[in-house]
């Protein structure tokens, strides 16, 4: 992570070179595990963001 500032605004931002690459698994909506968790006692907020460079 690398702190930077922009506008006046901390952020932090992550750099790689080319070469990273990671396998990505993407579970079914119908798995529900949003409803797994609820039942846990366990509520987050879920998002995936994949950068595909072609």
């Amino acid at each position: 992570m690398i702190d930077v500032t922009a506008n006046g605004k901390p952020y932090q931002e992550v750099h790689v070179d080319g070469g990273a690459m990671a396998q990505v698994f993407i579970y079914p909506p119908a798995l529900k595990l949003a409803d797994v968790s609820k039942d846990q006692g366990v509520v987050r907020d879920r998002k995936l963001h994949v950068i595909r460079n072609a």
